[in-house]
């Protein structure tokens, strides 16, 4: 019973976050150092800056099929996971319970090479997240303990694209 309300207390949280402004989730999430307007994204933290064009944003629900690969392997990294999850939601035509309501209108990661991004691309966290945090938000989501995350995929000022990752709820 309390699994069920800690998901449902996710799924609020992530529609509540998808309520946000036009543009995507509002930087009140993010502890203000991440701003996603129109199509620009600024992220702030320790000193470092970075401002880039934001290609997509959306929430990812990271189900049980997520965590493994077309092969049936487990997979042993975050960033794979998220990958899959694009791979299950673009190429199986299956969504994830509440995909249709969260990410549903991402059409970026249909193309396999666009969904590569999510494995090669440097990421980037809310920057209220130690080390510790991000290590626990990569080991959740690899347990399926941690089922919605805000994706966003931008490119930076050098043109090279990155991925700003966040736990929602």
């Amino acid at each position: 019973m309390a699994k069920t309300a800690q998901t449902m207390s996710r799924y609020f949280w992530a529609a509540l976050l998808c309520a946000g402004a036009a543009g995507g989730p509002t930087s009140v999430f993010a502890n203000d150092c991440v701003t996603s307007a129109d199509k620009t994204i600024a992220y702030n933290e320790g000193g470092m800056s970075l401002v880039g064009a934001r290609l997509v944003d959306y929430i990812a629900v990271i189900g049980d099929r997520d965590l493994y690969n077309s092969k049936g392997e487990k997979l042993s990294s975050f960033e794979a996971v998220l990958h899959q999850d694009r791979a299950n939601y673009h190429k199986t035509d299956l969504a994830d319970r509440f995909d249709e309501i969260f990410d549903g209108a991402e059409h970026y990661f249909d193309k396999a090479e666009r969904r590569a991004t999510l494995s090669k691309a440097p990421y980037y966290y809310d920057c209220a997240m130690s080390e510790q945090d991000i290590a626990q938000l990569h080991s959740n989501t690899l347990s399926g303990a941690n089922s919605v995350i805000w994706v966003i995929l931008f490119k930076q000022e050098n043109g090279a694209l990155a991925v700003y990752a966040s736990p929602v709820g």
